[in-house]
């Protein structure tokens, strides 16, 4: 990894590296198996950063169709502007001061429940699990847009921890793509 990483600030100058990206990832299998899961590691494996200020923004163009990832900018602009300040709506602790400190919203009563943000991810179960902050639903109108973006942020996995982006790109970890690849390199072989 670039000691030094170059700072992408906007979506447009991410865009301007498009050519480049796919050049790089098209030379090493690991590495394009590593952005799947992760894209911001493997850019900074490849010495760049993403500007924390456009990275939600980012990642939810990367997550999600166009319509989901617009509706969620959406929606975090308005829990932006109804706490009053901007900060990172899938940070639990964080979540809970604005929440509970800033906003002096009533805790839920239920004993035992967890503020957890964001919520996982739902595909394949049967039934999405209920946010705990369901109960404080209509308690301040900042309720209203974060459960619709809890409600939403839980329809797509969130990227690759740093260590299974790294098992990955050593190929420790098994995956169907990279089997798929090595029969189809094998093949090629006779």
């Amino acid at each position: 990894m670039a000691t030094e990483l170059r700072l992408i600030k906007s979506r447009e100058e991410l865009h301007s590296l498009i050519p480049t990206l796919i050049e790089a990832l098209n030379k090493d299998f690991q590495l394009a198996l590593g952005a799947a899961a992760n894209p911001f590691l493997a850019l900074e494996e490849l010495g760049y950063r993403v500007d924390e200020k456009i990275r939600p923004a980012v990642e939810r163009r990367l997550r999600f169709p166009p319509a989901t990832a617009e509706k969620l900018d959406e929606l975090a602009l308005k829990i932006y502007r109804l706490a009053r300040r901007t900060f990172p709506l899938e940070d639990a602790d964080e979540l809970h001061r604005v929440l509970f400190e800033e906003l002096k919203l009533p805790r839920p009563a239920a004993a035992g429940v967890k503020l957890t943000a964001p919520l996982a991810y739902h595909a394949g179960r049967a039934k999405p699990v209920e946010d705990p902050l369901e109960a404080l639903r209509g308690a301040h109108p900042i309720m209203e847009p974060l459960l619709e973006y809890r409600r939403l942020e839980a329809t797509a996995p969130r990227f690759a921890p740093r260590e299974l982006y790294l098992r990955l790109r050593r190929g420790e970890t098994w995956h169907p793509i990279s089997r798929l690849q090595a029969r189809l390199h094998k093949a090629d072989k006779r």
